[in-house]
């Protein structure tokens, strides 16, 4: 074979193989791309998802678990034993009526505003009509500061009342807006039907994570009143006595 044919011939074979193997590169690009947009978006935070579902929901229900944190911390500051009934006064007391100081004990108990020494006030000031009155007027304003003190604690009940009702809510208008999805006819796009009941479960869920603290916070706030409640009765009762029996003495 002529020595120009050959080369013609190498020439032909090796622009063949390079046309092949831009082509078979070409292919194996095209395939590369396709198999990375039919590779699933990796999920996002469940934070971020839960946000993203329902803005304003999640605002509402931050704005409502914010509410119910501050409840709780209030509480639990001032429906303390300390509070209703100090020590430090009670001790004071029970030394001034050792030493027979009445009327000393007596002042120092007006000048207190715990829940303890106004219905032991209102007792002693009642005294000159009888034990029965004076225990009387005591009891009315331990159950006036028991009401006082349920009063405080009610807004954690209603919150955990109100906040699976807002999740409720939530979770309707997520079917509402699936269901208009549906009723457009066609075929309905799965990642809008699946935002539209995404919306539905994460109000739910918000509702619960709220409600179930709610709920129990209430119960244990409900318990701690009545025992303060039962503590300023029982006390007031035995230093009313006290008092009591001092003013019979002096009165023979």
């Amino acid at each position: 074979m002529i020595p120009e044919q050959r080369g013609l011939r190498r020439r032909y074979w090796l622009c063949s193989a390079l046309l092949l193997g831009l082509l078979m590169f070409s292919q194996a690009a095209v395939l590369a791309q396709e198999t990375e947009s039919e590779v699933p978006a990796e999920a996002p935070n469940f934070l971020i998802y839960v946000f993203q579902a329902s803005p304003t929901f999640f605002f509402l229900m931050l704005v409502i678990s914010v509410y119910l944190v501050t409840l709780v911390f209030n509480n639990f500051t001032k429906l303390r034993l300390p509070k209703v009934v100090p020590q430090e006064l009670v001790a004071n007391i029970d030394a001034m009526l050792t030493e027979k100081r009445f009327k000393e004990a007596y002042e120092v108990v007006k000048a207190d505003n715990s829940l303890f020494a106004r219905a032991l006030t209102a007792g002693v000031e009642r005294l000159s009509h009888g034990f029965d009155r004076g225990m009387d007027a005591l009891m009315t304003v331990a159950e006036d500061g028991r009401m006082e003190m349920e009063h405080r604690v009610s807004p954690v009940a209603t919150i955990g009342a109100v906040a699976p009702m807002v999740g409720l809510l939530g979770t309707v208008l997520g079917m509402i807006l699936a269901f208009q999805q549906i009723a457009q006819g066609g075929q309905p796009r799965p990642a809008e039907l699946a935002k539209d009941i995404g919306l539905s479960l994460v109000t739910t869920l918000e509702g619960i994570v709220i409600a179930v603290p709610a709920i129990f916070f209430f119960s244990l706030f409900k318990n701690r009143v009545a025992r303060l409640a039962f503590e300023v009765e029982q006390l007031g009762e035995s230093y009313l006595w006290r008092f009591s029996r001092a003013l019979e003495a002096r009165g023979k």
